[in-house]
Order: structure tokens, then sequence, then C-alpha cells
């Protein structure tokens, strides 16, 4: 195994704060929210989708676009193995714990497989592995949700209410810390703070930051 660039520092990405975004799928309103920085690139691992987070009083606001030539396909039950946007957040892991606490959680954005025909984005939480004490799960409606789908990429975007985000408190010079996996059946996986040799599911100590702006 090759020492990766990204275990060399914790990069602290800038998370503006926004008055509304409307979650609708379309990115329109993102223009003016820089995207995550492409750090996977360091390391000469997979790049294709452009990532971004702001908050508000609301919650945590995150958007994704990936390209795409193929139909979305999503795996409820094993989202690792479907197109899928995984988001980590711990509100209190400036410390570098190893195990995360309750105030981690997982969020699980799916850009189909709800509602009746299966067909409607989907958001969810799931308890962190080896965490020594479990956020509580909110009730996946409370995740608003949408997507868009053009004819050679998607976007999803969604809005992860602050009641949800265990021990979130929207203060300007916060600082959090924060991971994505980006999954799609053609690129494969791109992951934000470290690679999939590393326990980056579970340890919060490898998880980029974010740091709340004005």
């Amino acid at each position: 195994m090759s020492f990766p660039s990204r275990l060399l520092f914790t990069a602290t990405a800038p998370c503006p704060r926004v008055e509304t975004i409307e979650i609708d799928g379309q990115l329109d309103d993102w223009a003016e929210v820089p995207a995550l920085p492409a750090l996977p690139q360091l390391d000469g691992d997979r790049y294709f989708a452009t990532v971004k987070v702001a908050y508000g009083d609301p919650g945590l606001y995150v958007a994704v676009e990936v390209p795409k030539e193929i139909p979305i396909a999503v795996n409820r039950q094993r989202p690792h193995n479907g197109d899928s946007l995984q988001v980590w957040i711990d509100t209190r892991g400036v410390s570098g714990g190893h195990r995360a606490t309750r105030f981690c959680t997982h969020f699980i954005l799916l850009p189909s497989g709800g509602g009746a025909r299966r067909n409607q984005p989907m958001g969810f939480q799931r308890p962190i592995r080896r965490a020594l004490d479990d956020a509580e799960l909110c009730d996946p409606e409370d995740i608003a949700l949408a997507v868009a789908v053009e004819k050679h990429s998607y976007s999803m975007e969604a809005l992860l209410p602050a009641h949800a985000v265990s021990g979130f408190e929207p203060e300007p010079g916060t600082v959090i810390r924060f991971h994505y996996v980006v999954t799609d059946l053609m690129h494969r996986r791109q992951t934000y703070a470290l690679g999939d040799q590393f326990p980056h599911g579970s340890d919060p100590s490898i998880w980029g930051k974010l740091r709340l702006g004005e």
C-alpha cells in the first residue's frame, strides 16, 4: 500500500452560510458555494463528482453532480453497491477520537429507490460501526431531497435538518468534521478524506473538516 498524501494533513474547507436553498434538484442557487477541494486527486484516486456543502439555521445543505452515461441504479440495502452519496458528520470531533460518539451521524442519500414506484430520491440514516454511543436516527421524511436527471449527468441536493445532525450549532467559526463517499456504477467510488484502505466509515479522526462561514 502506497503512503497517501491525504494522511499527512487534515483539510479544512469553507462551509458558507446561505439564507435558503430550494431543494429541487437544480443547482442554480449553488453558484456562490465553492466545491469541496479535489482531495482524491492528490493520491491519484478517482475524482469524477462535484460535491458542495453549505449551512443555515435549518441545517446542512449538501449537493452533488455526477456525470452519468447509464441509467441510475441503487441498492437500498447495500448503498455502496449502487449509485449513492454517503455523508458522515462529527460536530464535536476536532480532538480526533478514533471512534464515533453520539455527535456523529451517517446519512445515505439515494437518487432513486423511494416512493411507491421506487423512482423517487430517498435519504435515511444508519448507525456508525464501532460507535461508542449512537446518535438518534431521524425520520427519513425529515430529510428534504431532490434529483434532476439530465442526458449526461444527474444532480442531487439535500437538506440535512439541524435536529438530525447531532450537536449541530450553526454558528460562524464552528469547525466540524465531514466526510463523503460518492458511488457510481460506471466510475466506482470517490472518497473525500482517505480511500477505502482506511476505515473512513467508522473513524472520525480521518475525516476532513468544515469551518462554518459568516
